[in-house]
């Protein structure tokens, strides 16, 4: 790996382009998150390039805002255990060969590395001598996340890099932060949690209609698990609790979004016909908007056995709905327990039934806790507050640069 920077030119404020390293192209959080990113650089007047690390259907969105958009093939790194993770390493110091052919060619002014997986596109600002900016969102295995620590040197590898290719690091949380990045690393760390569309928003439908769509009853009481069908996301924990619940309101429903593998989508179906809840329980699928299901619920429940932010949890407070979050990472930054929402431990099921009867039968409640969450939402999680945030970063990061 060169570690040596060539020299970098100023740009002026005019001619600013920003090379944005999105490594999924398919729907998650990451790319929701780097639409909203590149279209506060587009409204700034910014030239945006797009390289993602495999062709899929977000290709199209980004283009469709403005942004030039190119594939640069590339691994996760962090997503192996033991001997892979080693290989991976090997193959991302490959790939970033062919990042610094893009950087020759598109002479950007900051390279954007939206995600912590990216590591390539890292390597090659910094041996470009590019000034980097590495957006972090994921946590570690070690804290329930989906990243795996590097068999040799752990978290210590992970850090060591962090601290020494970047020129700024932004995480999605606190938890995040404190997880991957460490106290010990003189590159600057800025916590900038995501954000709600405004076009989430703009969506919101009637909740009958919403309902009429899902196949849900229209006088039933509805409490949804919104995201991916993945064992992180704490399915288990939450059926168990609805048995509870079912047979305490024999008026409600639960309905879970979200695609995953085949195999996880069998198994979750076995133990709802297992707990009796077959006539209770729908499962989704992939939403194209999450528009619909918001609006047909009364009470989302995020029982996640890890989650490095939450974003779910912001869009349904954004809409007024009260929710209930496992009091994990970035689940906690978000609700304050009682306030604009309810916070229950990770596998506590008789917790988490009573948090959810309680919410289903106390009308006032809901309403208070909904009000209250697009409170908070409006003040830190807005779409215009985060992409101002962000061009605040780069700005000062190209700031920094010219002084030095």
């Amino acid at each position: 790996m060169k570690l040596a920077a060539r020299e970098w030119q100023s740009p002026k404020s005019s001619s600013l382009r920003i090379l944005f390293i999105q490594y999924s192209s398919n729907p998650s959080g990451s790319t929701i998150s780097g639409l909203l990113t590149v279209k506060g650089f587009l409204e700034n007047d910014w030239k945006v390039d797009v390289a993602f690390g495999f062709e899929g259907p977000y290709l199209q969105e980004y283009e469709e805002i403005g942004c030039s958009v190119h594939v640069v093939e590339h691994r996760n790194w962090l997503r192996g255990k033991g001997i892979r993770i080693v290989r991976n390493i090997w193959d991302e110091v490959q790939a970033s060969r062919r990042f610094e052919k893009l950087i020759r060619r598109l002479k950007p002014s900051v390279v954007y590395v939206n995600t912590l997986v990216s590591f390539a596109g890292v390597i090659a600002a910094h041996n470009m001598g590019v000034p980097s900016i590495w957006h972090v969102r994921e946590l570690f295995d070690d804290m329930g996340g989906e990243m795996h620590r590097p068999m040799i040197g752990g978290k210590a590898l992970v850090r060591q890099v962090l601290r020494r290719l970047p020129t700024q690091i932004i995480a999605v949380s606190q938890v995040v932060a404190d997880n991957v990045v460490g106290s010990s690393t003189k590159v600057k760390v800025q916590v900038i949690p995501n954000a709600v569309s405004r076009a989430l928003l703009a969506e919101a439908l009637p909740q009958s209609i919403a309902r009429e769509s899902l196949g849900l009853r229209t006088a039933a009481k509805i409490i949804g698990v919104p995201g991916g069908l993945r064992p992180v996301k704490g399915h288990d924990f939450f059926l168990e609790a609805a048995t509870i619940v079912a047979n305490q309101n024999p008026d409600c429903e639960f309905v879970i979004s979200g695609s995953g593998t085949s195999a996880y989508r069998d198994y979750l179906e076995r133990q709802v016909n297992r707990l009796g809840l077959s006539d209770k329980v729908v499962f989704t699928g992939r939403m194209e908007t999450m528009n619909v299901f918001y609006s047909a619920c009364d009470v989302i429940c995020i029982p996640s056995k890890s989650e490095s932010f939450g974003r779910t949890a912001i869009e349904a407070m954004a809409m007024g709905i009260p929710v209930i979050g496992s009091r994990v990472g970035g689940l906690k930054e978000i609700i304050d327990d009682g306030k604009n929402g309810l916070l229950v431990n990770y596998g506590d099921v008789a917790s988490l039934a009573s948090a959810m009867d309680r919410l289903l039968k106390d009308t006032s409640l809901r309403r208070s806790l909904g009000i209250e969450g697009q409170r908070k939402v409006e003040l830190e999680y807005s779409e215009s507050v985060y992409q101002q945030r962000i061009i605040d970063v780069v700005n000062g990061v190209l700031a920094n640069t010219r002084k030095n």
